[in-house]
């Protein structure tokens, strides 16, 4: 939650604290109320909208995967909304990295305009034939009928969905089925078949007597045939596990960390199963994009009652994911804490460095603070305190001797002369002010 002198609304996200802050703010400072965070469905946006919790409610997401929300919700629409899953992939995913923001249910975002984007009726409708009920087929049957072609879709399967199905099962990936059923809605109203339990073969071709051909059957997973023991029985597919397939019996080794590895492993511990996860590269989950992948890994770390070691450069991160912080330089240690402690009573200059980094501290400029000079080498490390040259606090001893972790509280250690008691006073740029 944020307000500022400058601000022409209060925004929140905590549904729980809508209507007392809502009066608040109103019998204070007269703002509007705005309620943001993962309201995809127009009913539930409307619900609060009437009980007076709030007076606007911001959509953001769901306007990119449906900019129509509105317009349809109007005309009592709702099954034809394509509602956002909160994947964060194409958003946030895009933005985190740079790059422009997309939506993965929505190509048509920042393409309106663009007229190979468009939509249009063909003057030679053909007979499209499409084997694979999954997110793929699904969508090319979608486009290939609005197109004006006479489409056909089968699966093997009982269900629609195929792996984005299989995705929506993990915990907290429910609203993920959203999407199939929203295909399948659309497809119901264009008039397009969708034929389940059957196999496309040589003969159903040959009656079908289709013009085109689209496979969408889905990917194959890679089963590395290097590992010994990899054809025995008890080696068995996530998909499998998610699908309710076969039964792991309690104790599940997951080969693999990335997300589907992890995703398994969270929806294992959900059953109480006890689950380890090997992964030959240094982290789990790194296929995840940063906002998801914290949620994720903190849910795992709960379910099985376990400490998690995170390594990053991320501050934004580690404040969110973290108990105790190690702030590192040069390959040691020169603070460690709470993450209370880290974030709000840092002691030493590199940890006010890297926090004046953030952008909140940048109060509107356009450049953000950066450290001076260049890190050490760690084969030929400077005599005393390898910060010493880049820190602006240094005192005379730093540049010939290395200062020792100096006791703060019981939790709450940092390697800094300035510590010392003998240490001048030093107001902090990170904010309060402390004695040696």
């Amino acid at each position: 939650m944020f307000i500022s002198a400058a601000s022409t609304a209060l925004i929140i996200t905590l549904p729980a604290l809508i209507a007392t802050v809502r009066r608040l703010a109103m019998s204070v400072t007269r703002l509007p109320v705005i309620v943001v965070g993962r309201i995809n469905d127009p009913r539930v946006a409307n619900t609060i909208l009437v009980s007076g919790k709030a007076d606007l409610i911001g959509m953001a997401r769901q306007s990119l995967a449906d900019p129509e929300t509105p317009n349809k919700a109007k005309e009592g629409r709702f099954l034809d909304i394509r509602r956002c899953v909160g994947c964060l992939h194409g958003c946030v995913g895009h933005i985190d990295t740079g790059r422009r923001g997309t939506c993965e249910l929505n190509p048509m975002i920042g393409h309106e305009a663009d007229p190979d984007y468009q939509i249009r009726k063909t003057e030679t409708p053909k007979n499209v034939l499409i084997i694979g009920a999954g997110p793929g087929g699904l969508s090319a049957a979608i486009t290939a009928a609005q197109c004006g072609h006479h489409v056909k879709v089968y699966d093997k399967d009982k269900w629609v969905g195929g792996s984005y199905r299989i995705a929506s099962i993990p915990p907290g990936k429910g609203e993920i089925a959203n999407f199939c059923a929203w295909q399948a809605h659309t497809l119901k109203k264009l008039g397009v078949p969708v034929i389940l339990n059957t196999e496309v073969t040589k003969e159903l071709v040959e009656q079908e007597q289709p013009d085109v051909i689209i496979a969408a059957t889905g990917v194959t997973p890679i089963i590395p045939k290097k590992i010994p023991g990899v054809d025995k029985d008890l080696v068995v597919l996530g998909q499998d596990v998610l699908s309710s397939a076969v039964n792991t019996g309690q104790r599940v080794v997951v080969a693999g960390g990335g997300l589907v590895g992890v995703e398994v492993a969270n929806y294992l511990a959900s059953l109480l199963k006890d689950v380890t996860i090997v992964e030959m590269r240094e982290g789990i989950a790194l296929d995840e994009t940063p906002a998801p992948r914290k949620d994720l890994l903190r849910d795992i770390q709960r379910k099985l009652d376990t400490a998690t070691v995170f390594v990053s450069h991320d501050l934004g991160v580690v404040a969110r994911v973290a108990d105790r912080v190690a702030v590192m330089y040069a390959g040691k240690i020169v603070e460690i804490g709470t993450a209370e402690e880290i974030f709000y009573d840092p002691r030493h200059p590199y940890t006010w460095a890297l926090l004046r980094a953030l952008p909140a501290f940048a109060k509107g400029k356009e450049r953000l603070c950066t450290i001076p000079g260049t890190p050490p080498t760690l084969i030929d490390l400077p005599q005393g305190d390898a910060f010493a040259w880049r820190n602006e606090y240094a005192l005379e001893i730093d540049f010939c001797q290395a200062p020792p972790l100096f006791q703060v509280s019981d939790t709450h250690f940092a390697a800094t002369w300035l510590l010392d008691p003998r240490a001048p006073k030093v107001t902090p740029p990170t904010g309060g002010m402390f004695h040696g």
